[in-house]
């Protein structure tokens, strides 16, 4: 066996010398000085200083210096032996690194891989007695980097190949490549016929069936020959082939050489490393050394990865829709209006204004409590001073916006006469009508919650609202929640439905409902226990919804009113659990559904209205205290900025158009049990490395911005981490944890000519937005 774990070597390229090589091995190339011109697989490449590039193992290539000065190409070389003891799926793995790689998205993965190239070089230019432990560490990181960020993927969902008979096929093969296979066995598994499959199978993966059965076991069979003691005979039977013979001709066919030759190519001292003669230029050079000690100490952005990125995903982004967006309007709920006389508050509101946009204020009394005033207004009948006045610069400042109020009523709470909050409501009406007349109910809605359990007594009040409401407006907009839930959205009796379906919803000028999947999962967890349940359920609710109200021949607007994604039933946990991409996913689905949807301001004002011992789930929040930005207010500020036409729309991405310009939006949902966001490794395991290519996009010359947002780039909870204090903070933290919540922004620019092509790193439900911004030189 070859205990050689790797081998660096200075390649000796005078000026204009021409060097051909033929590598058995994963090779890198990194240069250090000068130029290079590198021919492999068809194609040219030119490495300048500091350019790394991958060659796969069993390649051949050509390098030719091309500079005016010195030229010094660094060649690192990692034995398969070892390689395969480390990396299980080495055999079917392939590496993808070009010089031209800087600007599509990897630039910080490669600077990380440069990082530690200089840090190998470093330590083997200057031996000492803790040399071998250094390079051991530094070369297996380099290994990491090598799988994380640059293994092109394989996978068979993510290849072209789109039929889905031949994409079960290859996964079958892939299974079974070392039992008997045969076209005419495969043909009459899948219900075809032989020659049917062989020409669906060359048409769509582009090779013979003999050939890529061969090539996969050829490639399988790696493991075998470089890691075990095993004969090539017993090698060939255990990986499908027939015999010996046949094994070494199909092996040659795919690695040019037998499969004795490649094994002998393997083997070698017991030394962790090699190095030829030429390495003495390398220590000589005190250039070289100012180069490397450069790279080790250039800034790397701060990224946590010291882990596999073990999801890799192709996605092919097509123009094959062109339709425009359908944004649902905001409702920002506050509870009571009184409480937007807090400054606080208030001025949470106006950022929403600003960066978001708002279309109502949701709000359920006028007052929280009634004040003094109030009440000596109520016995004295002052009738000179308004009882409602305190409200009259925040009355004039929704107008002046055109904003306006979605004002929900609990018929509930009208039959059992818990408040008097819908008294109140129709004198706070009155009041502002005789101020503004009309044009105060431009943009007024009372919704009425029904009382699931007595919709026959829910309806005598409904008739009773929209009377009186109708009397003081005939244009204010009354509307009525759907009184059906999960699982059998159906009504108790016929009877029931009757009232409701023919005494209701006419009346209606639009339908609310609300839905959370928490309420769900905690009465039915020993039911559910898959989590790909929750997965989209309030898209898929609504669906449902919305074909029910269509059977009752309506097509009447569908509020959501207030709905929710699964979260946790402890603050820690709602912290930890990170869901930006799973609440933009809703976000996304739902504009074509419904006509608005409803968040909640801020965390104070949610758990005064919705918080109890029963149920702790947080809601979509926008603020956190003071001002700090919970991840629904980034999620809706970057679905605000979308513009332009829809092009295309998948499950984990979408692409926009206006005009020249583009906007790729990229998200990694991940729907899983709350309590695990607390793993840390469940965590990382998550983080998907995604290479996008868009083959229709505009050639020109664009300046790109990009933004990011995950648990490590703008989510509060985990920046609030950061401080090791358990007393409460002082304004200048709570500033700055304001201030840092929110989205990355980095820019850069982009010369497209033939397609779009950028890989990213997303982490467990994190968000990516580009924006291409064309530039006519």
């Amino acid at each position: 066996m070859n205990d050689n774990k790797f081998n660096i070597s200075n390649i000796d390229l005078n000026k204009n010398k021409i060097i051909e090589k033929y590598t058995f091995e994963t090779t890198i190339l990194f240069q250090l000085k000068g130029i290079t011109n590198i021919y492999s697989d068809g194609n040219n490449y030119n490495m300048s200083k500091g350019n790394i590039m991958i060659i796969n193992r069993n390649r051949s290539f050509i390098l030719e210096n091309i500079s005016e000065v010195g030229n010094i190409l660094m060649m690192i070389t990692i034995n398969n032996s070892y390689f395969i003891s480390i990396y299980d799926e080495f055999t079917s793995a392939t590496f993808e690194l070009f010089p031209d790689e800087e600007k599509t998205g990897k630039s910080r993965s490669i600077n990380e891989l440069r990082v530690e190239l200089a840090r190998l070089l470093m330590y083997y230019s200057n031996p000492s007695s803790t040399t071998n432990i250094s390079m051991n560490i530094s070369i297996n990181k380099i290994m990491l980097y090598l799988i994380s960020y640059f293994n092109k993927e394989r996978d068979i969902k993510n290849t072209y190949v789109k039929n889905q008979k031949i994409i079960d096929i290859l996964k079958y093969m892939d299974k079974n490549y070392d039992k008997k296979i045969s076209i005419d066995g495969l043909a009459q598994k899948y219900y075809m016929s032989s020659s049917t499959l062989s020409k669906l199978f060359k048409e769509e993966t582009g090779e013979l069936f003999s050939k890529y059965l061969n090539d996969l076991r050829s490639t399988k069979s790696l493991k075998d020959l470089l890691y075990s003691s095993l004969s090539i005979e017993e090698i060939a039977l255990k990986n499908g082939f027939g015999n010996g013979r046949t094994y070494r001709r199909g092996f040659k066919e795919v690695f040019g050489c037998t499969p004795s030759q490649y094994r002998k190519q393997n083997n070698g001292d017991t030394k962790d490393f090699i190095s030829d003669s030429k390495s003495d230029e390398l220590e000589k050079n005190k250039d070289i050394f100012e180069i490397l000690y450069s790279y080790i100490n250039s800034p790397v952005e701060n990224i946590k990865q010291e882990y596999i990125v073990e999801n890799n995903k192709k996605l092919i982004i097509d123009s094959s829709i062109n339709r425009g967006q359908i944004n649902p309007k905001k409702i920002i709920h506050v509870g009571s209006l009184d409480l937007l006389l807090d400054c606080e508050n208030f001025d949470e509101l106006e950022m929403i204004k600003e960066d978001i946009g708002i279309n109502y204020i949701g709000i359920s009394s006028i007052y929280t409590s009634y004040p003094d005033s109030y009440l000596e207004y109520e016995v004295d009948d002052y009738y000179v001073f308004s009882k409602f006045g305190k409200f009259d610069s925040i009355v004039e400042t929704l107008i002046q916006n055109s904003i306006g109020i979605f004002y929900q009523i609990s018929i509930s709470d009208i039959i059992n006469k818990k408040n008097n909050y819908y008294w109140q409501m129709l004198n706070f009406f009155k009041n502002y009508k005789n101020i503004y007349g009309k044009l105060f109910f431009n943009n007024i809605r009372i919704n009425c919650i029904f009382d699931f359990d007595n919709i026959e007594k829910s309806y005598s009040i409904f008739k009773m609202i929209y009377k009186q409401g109708k009397l003081i407006d005939n244009g204010l907009e009354i509307g009525a929640s759907i009184p059906l839930k999960y699982p059998n959205y159906s009504f108790s009796s016929e009877k029931e439905r009757e009232i409701y379906i023919k005494k209701v919803v006419p009346f209606c000028d639009f339908l609310s409902y609300s839905s959370d999947p928490n309420r769900i999962y905690k009465y039915n967890k020993n039911e559910i226990t898959n989590m790909d349940f929750f997965n989209e359920f309030v898209y898929k609710e609504i669906i449902n919804i919305k074909n029910i109200v269509q059977q009752w021949n309506s097509n009447i607007p569908i509020v959501l009113s207030e709905w929710n994604t699964l979260t946790g039933e402890k603050q820690s946990i709602n912290g930890t659990f990170f869901r930006a991409a799973i609440i933009l996913q809703e976000v996304l689905k739902l504009d074509l559904l419904i006509e608005a949807y409803g968040f909640w301001l801020n965390a104070g004002i949610y758990m005064n209205y919705k918080f109890d011992k029963e149920n702790k789930f947080n809601g979509l929040e926008l603020f956190h205290n003071y001002k700090g930005k919970k991840p629904v207010y980034n999620v809706l500020l970057l679905a605000s900025r979308l513009k332009g036409n829809v092009r295309f729309l998948g499950k984990e991405c979408m692409l926009l158009q206006e005009g020249d310009n583009y906007q790729l939006l990229l998200w990694n949902p991940n729907y899983f049990n709350p309590n695990l966001s607390e793993q840390i490794r469940f965590l990382e395991s998550k983080t998907v490395l995604y290479n996008i290519e868009i083959p229709d996009i505009k050639g020109n010359y664009y300046q790109v911005k990009r933004f990011d947002f995950s648990r490590n780039s703008g989510a509060i909870y985990y920046l609030f981490q950061n401080f090791k204090s358990r007393y409460p903070l002082d304004l200048e933290a709570r500033k700055y944890l304001s201030t840092m919540s929110t989205p990355k922004i980095s820019i850069f620019d982009v010369s497209i000519q033939d397609g779009f092509n950028y890989s990213f790193i997303l982490d467990t439900n994190a968000i990516v937005l580009l924006e291409f911004k064309a530039i006519y030189k």
